[in-house]
């Protein structure tokens, strides 16, 4: 009777003690802040001379057993801005993506530009960029390089690269605290995140 008691106690530590893709996963590292649905680590915090691509910095977010953050309630998006305006920082990646790999070709994520930006960590989709009122708080810049509204993949047109991921730039573009298309491969600070 007492081994099926260890069983079963053993059991129930190994069910609470699990994150929500169910690994057995604590943070690693500070959290920095806590809303009410999740734990929040900023990069620069720890790191102010390290920066990250949007690759470098999912791999530094998931060694602690979270990623990068999503930004898909209003709550989310207010935290992130206020974090950036508060502490001066330039710009973040997100866990914003674009689909532009094997299996997009779906029709719907076509075109992709418009609807086939997800987040990572929840595989939500970002509702398309340019119908304003399907998300209230999606704050696309209104310009970036090619002063147009954003998503623009301005990189693909310059460079070749596709702009396949979502940064949020500080007043870079002298449009404010905004959600801007980036090519993957540029560094920047990163928020992680895992929720409650």
């Amino acid at each position: 009777m007492k081994v099926f008691g260890i069983i079963m106690l053993c059991i129930i530590i190994s069910l609470t003690s699990t994150n929500v893709s169910g690994n057995q996963c604590q943070i690693k590292g500070n959290v920095h802040q806590v809303t009410t649905d999740r734990r929040l680590h900023f990069s620069w915090r720890d790191y102010p001379d390290r920066d990250f691509s949007w690759t470098q910095g999912r791999k530094y977010c998931k060694e602690r057993c979270m990623d990068l953050v999503s930004i898909d309630t209003y709550e989310q998006w207010r935290t992130v801005r206020n974090t950036l305006q508060d502490e001066n920082v330039k710009f973040i990646w997100t866990g914003g993506r674009k689909c532009n790999y094997r299996g997009c070709d779906q029709p719907r994520f076509q075109p992709t530009i418009e609807n086939g930006w997800f987040w990572v960590s929840s595989k939500k989709p970002i509702p398309n960029p340019f119908d304003r009122s399907a998300c209230t708080f999606c704050e696309w810049g209104p310009r970036g390089g090619l002063s147009k509204p954003q998503p623009d993949n301005r990189e693909l047109y310059t460079k070749g690269r596709d702009e396949a991921c979502v940064a949020v730039l500080n007043d870079l573009y002298k449009d404010g605290i905004k959600w801007h298309d980036i090519a993957c491969h540029h560094k920047k600070f990163i928020i992680c995140e895992q929720f409650d």
